[in-house]
């Protein structure tokens, strides 16, 4: 049943923001990185498994639109601030 409830709100959401086929299926496409320093109870990692609040909303954004996620921990701010420039 979430599927199709899922696969609904997208389908609405892309017509309704004027987004076109081609650039859902680029999105989805990607693969999309999650940058983090430990920050728990929000953001850590154990056993290769995202965890905490953060991976709450990541994983349900990934279920809701379809698209996929790996993790990359940063040891500081200032290196995670540059991975986001960097792209």
């Amino acid at each position: 049943m979430s599927s199709v409830y899922n696969d609904s709100f997208i389908n609405l959401l892309m017509i309704e923001s004027n987004i076109s086929e081609k650039s859902k299926a680029d999105f989805l496409s990607k693969k999309y990185v999650f940058g983090y320093i430990e920050n728990e109870p929000y953001t850590n990692v154990i056993n290769n498994r995202l965890i905490g609040l953060d991976s709450t909303y990541i994983n349900a954004f990934s279920e809701l639109s379809g698209a996929s996620f790996t993790v990359k921990k940063y040891r500081s701010v200032k290196e995670l601030a540059k991975g986001l420039n960097e792209g």
